[in-house]
């Protein structure tokens, strides 16, 4: 599952400036994939525009399911349970 979007970063006003920076993001990075995480860090509201975490390296866990109710988590660990 994707990372909620922040849409008040993707509206009609930001969306155009975060289209540029991904553009010119994916330009360096494909001349220099090595390069990648340095190159996004130096584009932080990017970063920010898809994800919640600006850590380097994730490693807390992952966020998927949090807002979910008591029940619901239940649930869907005992559907993942079944795979």
């Amino acid at each position: 599952m994707l990372a909620k979007v922040d849409r008040k970063r993707l509206d009609e006003k930001h969306g155009p400036a975060i289209a540029a920076q991904v553009a010119e993001a994916a330009e360096e990075i494909m001349q220099d994939p090595a390069r990648m995480v340095d190159i996004l860090k130096r584009r932080p509201d990017l970063v920010k525009a898809y994800s919640s975490c600006t850590d380097r390296v994730e490693n807390k866990g992952h966020r998927f399911g949090q807002d979910l109710s008591d029940v619901d988590k239940k649930a869907l660990i005992a559907f993942l349970a079944t795979l």
